[in-house]
């Protein structure tokens, strides 16, 4: 079996074209969504590193949240 094969389960020759276009869909929107969620955690830390050089510290009273 080809790692394709392996991937979605069954040979090739048993899948539809349209079960092909949803598995690529799938995988597209998957690697999408760790590229934005790995962007975030990079902007996430970059932020508090700048934070933890300048000193500043960001006081929240919680009272002020419903």
């Amino acid at each position: 079996m080809s790692t394709l094969e392996n991937l979605i389960g069954k040979p090739l020759s048993e899948c539809s074209d349209q079960e092909l276009e949803e598995i690529v869909m799938k995988g597209r929107l998957a690697r999408e969504d760790e590229m934005i969620g790995a962007r975030t955690k990079r902007a996430i830390k970059v932020k508090a590193d700048k934070v933890a050089k300048t000193g500043q510290v960001l006081l929240v009273n919680p009272d002020d949240f419903d």
